[in-house]
């Protein structure tokens, strides 16, 4: 993945003056007792592998070595992260990170890199997308549906535009022109964020036949395992894979590595394109 042109692109986005955008009230609100429950088995902030983990904020690996480098570039120190969804090998002792935690302080549950004395993030300009979106949030309506809406912890959104919806707190994003246009950032970088999951996500299907259910009893003690960042798996799967049935899978997932990177250059270059020349965006058009 082209990281410096992705990094260059969500820094140009963070930039741009859209009009009438959202206006972040720096209350410190989504850096707070950040922890949440979340079904399925991986590792939760406290390093134990279990079922229904507690997380934090969630970094993904496409995202890691761009919020790594930033954080040594723009602040002079090293980003600590956690892991948390983790796939292990069938037949190696070897596990891939595919996202990771950001960690957070024991007392308070805050986001580590929140300053509660100053009110601040030490962190701005490097934070994962995560937090640049926002307060944009994905919930399941009464048809078990996922939509995007606003967080009701978000005290800017409490004070400026709720009282349009009051009754409706979860209102469709995207079903409502006010909202879009008022969450164009937020609503672009998420759409890009999707993006990238979902061909992330069809690349590892590829060579999901290799790894054990993460609910593989096998698995329990982790301790037993080297774990490694899911973007070293082509280099590890080279060196280490001698069943024709893994070098053949290793070489489709290579081919589609390359496929989505020419697929991520057109995007990266059509959405800033039209960043500079639209006057006004449709978030829908990114997001579809």
């Amino acid at each position: 993945m082209n990281i410096r042109k992705l990094d260059d692109l969500i820094n140009f986005i963070e930039d741009y003056k859209f009009k009438n955008n959202f206006i972040c009230s720096n209350c410190g609100k989504c850096c707070k007792d950040i922890l949440i429950k979340q079904e399925g088995y991986s590792f939760d902030i406290y390093g134990n592998f279990t079922q229904k983990p507690t997380l934090s904020a969630v970094v993904s690996d496409f995202e890691k070595e761009i919020f790594e480098k930033k954080c040594k570039k723009e602040y002079g120190f090293t980003l600590k992260l956690k892991p948390s969804i983790v796939f292990f090998l069938k037949n190696y002792k070897v596990g891939f990170i595919f996202a990771h935690l950001i960690p957070v302080d024991s007392i308070t549950n805050n986001c580590i890199y929140y300053d509660i004395k100053k009110e601040r993030c030490l962190i701005y300009r490097a934070r994962p997308i995560v937090c640049r979106v926002y307060p944009i949030t994905s919930v399941s309506n009464q048809f078990d549906q996922s939509v995007l809406t606003i967080s009701n912890t978000c005290r800017s959104f409490l004070n400026d535009v709720k009282q349009d919806y009051l009754g409706d707190l979860y209102v469709h994003l995207l079903k409502s022109p006010l909202l879009s246009e008022k969450f164009q950032k937020q609503l672009i970088l998420y759409s890009l964020q999707s993006y990238l999951t979902i061909e992330e996500a069809k690349s590892f299907q590829i060579i999901r036949i290799l790894f054990r259910d993460l609910d593989d009893p096998q698995i329990a003690n982790i301790n037993d395992y080297q774990l490694f960042d899911f973007q070293e798996f082509s280099e590890w799967g080279i060196k280490n894979f001698k069943r024709k049935i893994e070098l053949k899978l290793l070489k489709r997932y290579e081919e589609s590595l390359q496929a989505r990177e020419r697929s991520l250059n057109n995007l990266l270059n059509r959405l800033k394109k039209d960043i500079n020349h639209m006057k006004k965006l449709n978030p829908l058009y990114y997001y579809a």
